[in-house]
């Protein structure tokens, strides 16, 4: 009785070239992405639920933010405290202000010294 042999099986070169085919085309589809594009200014990365609410570093910890330590307030104008800590694997900073509008007016005072006068054409 005659088996075939299938030739990808014999030669090694043909092996490394198929497995280096495949690993190419696995990276390809893998870094595919999505057609949602993260400038788009429809994704708000801000959501401001409870404008009238007060809340702590605890409040914060409360929903899974876990408290690293806590950091000086000295470098960010008008924050009471600032504290650092991980979510879902990622570094988190809490900056407590006084109120609402002292965070938006010295976060966009911030914003302006970082990225220049160019975002505030944005």
């Amino acid at each position: 009785m005659y088996l075939p042999i299938n030739p990808l099986l014999v030669r090694p070169r043909a092996q490394i070239f198929v497995f280096i085919v495949l690993i190419i085309a696995l990276i390809g589809i893998s870094c595919g992405g999505s057609d949602e594009s993260a400038d788009d200014p429809d994704l708000d990365a801000v959501q401001i639920t409870l404008p009238d609410g007060v809340f702590t570093a605890d409040d914060v910890a409360a929903v899974g933010w876990k408290k690293s330590k806590e950091l000086s307030p000295e470098t960010l104008p008008g924050a009471t405290s600032v504290w650092y800590g991980f979510y879902q694997q990622r570094d988190v900073e809490v900056r407590v202000y006084e109120s609402q509008e002292k965070a938006i007016s010295m976060g966009q005072d911030l914003r302006i010294q970082r990225l220049g006068d160019a975002s505030q054409a944005q």
